[in-house]
């Protein structure tokens, strides 16, 4: 009876469970940990526009799913140029963008407001000529976070994958 029972390896929430009772377990994961006290936003920032970035700006995300904005900042900026992940709503948009991974950490706040909408696509205003206090920024930043250009063996909007030890870091992803 005790090899029936899982035990998880970290603190967070389950997020989703994989595979139910009675299935047989195979190389994929049987459920999702992620600790939602830790949220980031992944944003795709045009490739042009990258070099006006630096880590602590202030970020803004929104969404009609958001009841308010949610503030942020910079935390980590991609060094991997490559095309757009997210698609666009809109079917004028152009579909051929090339992009950096940006990712945006959020204070305890924001983190909780976020958390029941994961994988949430969003708009990001990274506003340039604000950048954070270091004292505050450092308060915000989540530390064990992989970064956007580091393999992982899920999707591209996971934290870490599942054989590592930490929870994944869920995210919300940025419209194209």
């Amino acid at each position: 009876l005790d090899r029936t029972i899982v035990r998880a390896p970290v603190a967070g929430e389950v997020v989703d469970i994989v595979t139910r009772a009675g299935e047989a377990p195979n190389a994929r994961p049987i459920l999702r940990i992620a600790a939602t006290d830790r949220m980031v936003v992944v944003a795709e920032v045009f490739e042009a526009d990258v070099r006006r970035l630096a880590g602590c700006q202030a970020a803004t995300v929104q969404s009609d799913a958001l009841s308010q904005p949610l503030t942020g900042h910079v935390a980590r900026i991609g060094r991997i140029v490559g095309p757009n992940a997210i698609r666009s709503l809109n079917p004028m948009a152009p579909t051929d963008r090339r992009v950096v991974e940006v990712t945006i950490a959020l204070p305890e706040e924001a983190a909780a407001m976020a958390a029941s909408l994961l994988g949430l696509q969003v708009d990001v205003t990274i506003d340039t000529a604000r950048v954070l206090p270091l004292k505050e920024c450092d308060a915000q930043t989540t530390p064990d976070e992989p970064t956007p250009d580091e393999p992982t063996t899920d999707a591209p909007t996971t934290g870490p994958s599942p054989n590592d030890s930490q929870p994944e870091t869920p995210v919300l992803e940025e419209a194209a």
